[in-house]
């Protein structure tokens, strides 16, 4: 019986589909594509966005919401000319009413 009851749960864990999501597949970029770069390493995957002087910005959205996630931001000024710099970053909620 033992035996039984092993190899059920090992055939249920095997065929349940379950694995990581890959970040880069759950989200869209709402404007500024050409300043967004992806790319997947060993901690995960990462989202880079730019801002120029010549194409702006940019800005993404997840197309579904994450149980959990983590983000971080590193921004890099202009070496003893950064007075006057504006930077905004904005993490939003948005609700669905059923």
């Amino acid at each position: 019986m033992k035996i039984v009851l092993y190899f059920l749960c090992f055939t249920a864990l095997l065929f349940s589909g379950a694995q990581a999501a890959k970040f880069a597949n759950d989200f869209n970029v709402t404007w500024g594509k050409q300043n967004v770069n992806i790319t997947s390493g060993r901690r995960g995957d990462v989202v880079t966005l730019k801002l120029t002087k010549e194409k702006g910005g940019a800005g993404f959205r997840s197309l579904s919401p994450f149980l959990y996630g983590q983000f971080s931001m590193k921004m890099k000024l202009i070496k003893g000319n950064s007075s006057g710099t504006i930077t905004t970053f904005y993490v939003g909620l948005l609700l669905q009413l059923f």
